[in-house]
């Protein structure tokens, strides 16, 4: 069955389904669904975890093998598997046959990039919401990224003022991981159990030199001298490279959403359809000057390579690759784009 995010726990406090799959792009809200997932399975007792990144060269038999094994450490085990896209080589044979075998012992969680209508009519999708739970994350409305960062501020032990929400969100532009970072310095730096206007501007003035926007802003308008200064800065002040590479692949994201609305439509309608900003379309415009399609598709792979490595999930240096994926969005054009899976 399909149930929304905001109704999931209550689902889960419901007791388990042996398969679920959490797909969208929206990463903070897709994460905390499977935070809520994994915290009631071990609660039920399913203490080990094995995790499968469906990735090129990725064995099917490997997961039906496991899914069929009996657990090394425990009577339960979850076995997660992440999805890059919807391609599934086996077309979905593997998890049509969990479903239909599910005892219970097992519970199987996917997760996987926002899916279209094509691959949810498949048979594995309908086995999974069949036997399962399917939850689809869409990106949230204004009014929804404004509850949840006063959710997240209260979570924190503060409140936070409307017009202070307000600046911090547009500051952010609702990214909800930029939001994330900001309220959590926020709650360091503020005493107060609320965080007023005053407090909020006092704390960006006496923030430091340079910021994870600063860093995205640079690299849209293709000045390599700053991208490697401002980079060289938040890596030595021990940034988290989590959120700086979800900021910069919310920007790579963009531009290809954009390339792909621009033709067939014009740019301005394809910044109304992609929801960007009007202080961010000329930078925008700018790095669209010099990125085509092909040269974002390759920055999406790099960063979803990223992504594994950040995870301890493969032998890329983290840092590193986040350097060459910013001085590449920024157009440094002496640069190659090492090749991923």
């Amino acid at each position: 069955m399909e149930v929304k995010a905001p109704q999931l726990p209550k689902q889960l406090s419901k007791g388990l389904h042996p398969i679920y799959l959490i797909h969208g792009d929206e990463t903070l809200i897709v994460e905390e669904a499977l935070d809520n997932i994994r915290a009631a399975a071990k609660k039920a007792g399913h203490s080990e975890r094995i995790v499968f990144d469906v990735e090129t060269g990725f064995s099917w038999s490997d997961f039906s093998a496991e899914a069929q094994a009996l657990s090394l450490f425990s009577d339960k085990k979850v076995i997660e598997l992440r999805l890059p896209n919807a391609r599934i080589t086996d077309k979905g044979k593997a998890i049509v046959e969990f479903c239909d075998s599910a005892d219970g012992d097992t519970v199987v969680i996917i997760r996987a990039p926002k899916l279209d209508k094509n691959t949810q009519k498949q048979a594995w999708y309908k086995a999974v919401e069949k036997s399962g739970i399917t939850t689809t994350i869409w990106p949230l409305k204004t009014r929804e990224v404004e509850e949840w960062s006063a959710s997240y501020a209260r979570k924190q032990g503060k409140s936070i003022e409307y017009n202070a929400l307000q600046l911090l969100l547009e500051k952010t532009e609702g990214n909800l991981l930029a939001t994330k970072q900001e309220l959590d310095k926020l709650s360091l730096a503020i005493d107060e159990s609320q965080i007023t206007l005053e407090a909020l501007v006092n704390s960006i003035a006496d923030s430091a030199r340079y910021t994870i926007f600063d860093l995205s802003d640079n690299c849209l308008k293709g000045d390599l001298p700053a991208v490697s200064s401002i980079f060289n800065h938040l890596k030595a002040e021990g940034a988290e490279l989590l959120s700086l590479s979800g900021m910069i692949t919310k920007e790579i994201r963009t531009l290809n959403t954009l390339i792909n609305y621009s033709q067939s439509s014009s740019i301005e309608l394809a910044f109304q359809k992609a929801k960007v900003w009007k202080n961010k379309q000329g930078l925008y415009r700018t790095a669209l000057q010099r990125l085509d399609k092909t040269k974002l598709e390759n920055l999406l792979k790099a960063a979803h390579s990223l992504d594994m490595s950040v995870k301890g999930m493969s032998d890329e240096v983290p840092w590193q690759l986040f350097y060459e994926i910013c001085l590449a969005l920024a157009g440094n054009q002496q640069f190659r784009m090492r090749k991923t899976a």
